[in-house]
């Protein structure tokens, strides 16, 4: 009751929550490796433990990690679990979190649109922090980033289409590729009308041609002149 009798030469017990998950299923005759945690003489009780073993070993891992990876590192690993705010994925005993801004220039991505459980992908190595068992993960930062020849792309004057992304009071935002967005701002939009709002004259998925009126890839900003 509550564990497992395992034969070390004499009988040991092992408790039910010190065997590793993917022992539990029909355990009887695997081989496992143990750690004695205690052991009576007199009362002849022998108790062990896998888990144990287990994270000693994780721990090993996790100081060879960080003792033989630097941050700019690119590495491959297997994708351990996928959250709404990213993907977490196993780099040999120890997990780094990819984060959703950290998996492409495109903007809103989905993780789980992208990556199922099991994947194994390739990533940089963004922030190392052993104390904390911290790992930042990106993929993004492998990629050309679309912003370094926007001037050349977009230069003052250049008549473009883009699809409208997001509205607010204050001006449309419009995509013009993966990762890069201009705004048309409110006092841009027509040469005769007041416009109040850019809701009265958008609509987000809307196709729009512009102008652009400046861009500065260093503050990653693009204006766009509708009227």
């Amino acid at each position: 009751k509550g564990g497992f009798e395992v034969d070390i030469g004499v009988t040991a017990f092992l408790p039910g929550s010190h065997l590793s998950k993917e022992y539990l299923q029909n355990p009887e005759g695997k081989s496992v490796e143990l750690k004695i945690t205690e052991c009576n003489r007199k009362n002849k009780n022998v108790v062990v433990s896998n888990k144990v073993v287990e994270n000693e070993k994780r721990e090993l891992q996790k100081k060879k990690f960080f003792e033989t990876i630097k941050e700019g590192d690119i590495v491959t690993g297997k994708i351990s679990s996928i959250t709404e705010f990213g993907v977490f994925v196993n780099l040999g005993g120890i997990d780094g979190l990819l984060h959703i801004n950290d998996i492409s220039y495109k903007k809103n991505s989905n993780p789980r649109e992208l990556y199922k459980l099991g994947d194994e992908i390739e990533v940089k190595i963004l922030k190392l922090d052993p104390a904390e068992n911290k790992i930042g993960l990106g993929i993004k930062q492998m990629l050309k980033n679309p912003w370094d020849d926007i001037g050349k792309k977009y230069p003052k004057g250049t008549q473009v289409k883009g699809t409208v992304t997001t509205i607010a009071p204050f001006g449309a935002f419009v995509l013009l590729e993966d990762g890069v967005e201009g705004l048309i701002h409110v006092s841009d939009i027509s040469w005769t009308e007041r416009i109040t709002h850019p809701k009265t004259i958008f609509t987000p998925g809307q196709e729009v041609e512009t102008v652009v009126m400046e861009s500065d890839a260093e503050k990653q900003k693009i204006s766009l002149s509708y009227k």
